[in-house]
C-alpha cells in the first residue's frame, strides 16, 4: 500500500512541474507568437521556440475552413501537409470558439492529449509488459512535451495515437482502432496504416514472416513512388540529403529497401546531434534542449539497445514484441519520408524507451531464471 501511495505521490508531482513550466512557457513565448514570428522565432536569448508550421500552413487553412471558403470545401481539397487544422475544425463545429482564440484552444487540446498519452503509457507498461511502473510519474517530466505542446502539433497527436494504436492492436479493438486511423489520417496520413498492425499480431505475438513480407512490400511500393516523382518534382532533390542515393540506387524499385537503415540512424543521429548542441550564434535551441533528457534516458538502457540490434528476431519472439513491432513499423514509415529530421522521433520516444526497459527488466528476469 506504501509503494502504491509514494507513485502516486510522484506522479502528482512530476504531473504538477509538468504544468507549472508548460504554463510558463505558454505565458512568456506562445502568447507572444507575432513577435517571434516576425523575429524569425527568435528573441535575445532563444531561437526556434515554437513550431514555425502553424502559421504558416495550419492557422491559414483552418481561417479559410472558418470563413467558408469554397476554395477549400469538400474532403477532395485536402492537402496533406494541412489536414491537421481539420481537427480543430472539427471542434469549431462543435465549441464555435472564436478563430483569435486558437492559441488556447490548441493549448488545451493538447495537454488534454498529454494526459491521455500518460494513461496508455501506463496500461502498456502494466498490461502488456508486465512492469509495475511505479516510476510512472516521470513521464511527464520529457520537456519535449512542453515544446510540442504548444501551438497546433502533430507530434501530440501523433504521441498519443501511438500509445493507442499499441494497446488496441494488441486488444485487437477493430472499431477503436478504425477510428484513431481515421484521426491519423488527418494528422500524418502514412501513419493511418497502423490500424492494420492486428494483421502481424497475435495477442501479444509477432507474425515475423507476415511483419517482414509486410516491410518488404510497403518498401517496394514506395521505390515506386519515388520512381514516378523523381522525374517531374525536382524540389525533392532540394536538401534531400541520403534520400538522394534512394532515387539513384532505386534500380527495381530497390532504392527505400536499402537505404531504410541507413536512413533510420541518420534520425537518431540527428536528434543525437540536436541534443547535444544546444546552442547556435550565441542562443539556446529550445527546441534541440528539451530532447537531451529523453536522449540520455535511451542511452541508460544501452544493453537493451544492443540486444535488440544483434538478436532482432529474439527480441520479437520476447514480451515487448509486440511493442518493439509498432517501434519498427514507425521508423520504417519515416524512413519512407523524403527528408531526416529528429523531429520525426519525437512522438515514438517514450514508448522507444518503455520497450527497452521492458526488454532490459525481463532479459534479467530470464538471466535469473536461469541462473536458478
Amino acid at each position: 500500500m506504501y509503494k502504491i501511495k509514494k507513485s502516486s505521490a510522484l506522479t502528482a508531482f512530476c504531473y504538477a512541474v509538468f504544468i507549472f513550466f508548460n504554463v510558463v512557457y505558454y505565458s512568456n513565448i506562445t502568447v507572444n507568437w507575432e513577435f517571434y514570428v516576425n523575429n524569425n522565432w527568435s528573441d535575445n536569448y532563444f531561437t526556434y521556440v515554437l513550431n514555425g508550421d502553424s502559421t504558416k500552413a495550419y492557422f491559414p487553412r483552418l481561417a479559410q475552413l472558418i470563413n467558408n471558403d469554397p476554395t477549400v470545401s469538400g474532403f477532395l481539397s485536402i492537402q496533406p501537409s494541412h489536414s491537421i487544422s481539420y481537427i480543430y475544425y472539427f471542434i469549431w463545429l462543435v465549441f464555435r470558439y472564436d478563430f483569435s482564440d486558437i492559441i488556447i484552444v490548441s493549448f488545451l487540446v493538447n495537454n488534454i492529449l498529454v494526459v491521455i498519452s500518460y494513461f496508455y503509457f501506463v496500461k502498456l507498461g502494466k498490461e502488456v509488459i508486465g512492469l509495475k511502473m511505479n516510476w510512472r510519474g516521470l513521464y511527464f517530466l520529457n520537456p519535449t512535451l512542453v515544446f510540442i505542446s504548444q501551438m497546433i502539433s502533430k507530434e501530440m497527436f501523433l504521441l498519443t495515437f501511438m500509445m493507442m494504436f499499441a494497446y488496441y492492436s494488441i486488444q485487437r479493438k477493430y472499431l477503436f482502432l478504425s477510428v484513431i486511423s481515421i484521426f491519423t489520417y488527418f494528422v500524418r496520413a502514412p501513419f493511418a496504416v497502423l490500424g492494420f498492425m492486428p494483421l502481424v499480431l497475435k495477442g501479444n505475438e509477432v507474425r515475423i514472416k507476415t511483419f517482414l513480407f509486410l516491410i518488404l512490400g510497403f518498401l517496394l511500393a514506395v521505390g515506386y513512388v519515388y520512381n514516378s516523382i523523381g522525374s517531374f518534382e525536382p524540389r525533392i532533390w532540394k536538401n534531400a540529403g541520403m534520400t538522394r542515393l534512394a532515387f539513384e540506387w532505386n534500380y527495381f524499385y530497390l532504392g527505400p529497401l536499402m537505404m531504410m537503415p541507413f536512413k533510420i540512424l541518420a534520425n537518431f543521429y540527428d536528434l543525437i546531434k540536436h541534443a547535444f548542441y544546444p546552442i547556435q550564434q550565441g542562443k539556446i535551441v529550445l527546441y534541440h534542449i528539451t530532447t537531451l533528457p529523453i536522449t540520455l534516458a535511451l542511452f541508460t538502457q544501452y544493453k537493451a539497445i544492443f540486444y535488440v540490434v544483434f538478436h532482432p528476431l529474439n527480441a520479437l519472439r520476447g514480451r515487448c514484441g509486440s511493442l518493439l513491432a509498432f517501434v519498427i513499423a514507425f521508423l520504417i514509415l519515416i524512413s519512407a519520408n523524403p527528408y531526416v529530421h529528429s523531429r520525426y522521433l519525437w512522438p515514438i520516444l517514450p514508448l522507444i524507451l518503455l520497450v527497452l526497459i521492458g526488454i532490459q527488466k525481463t532479459r534479467s528476469v530470464e538471466v535469473f531464471s536461469e541462473d536458478k
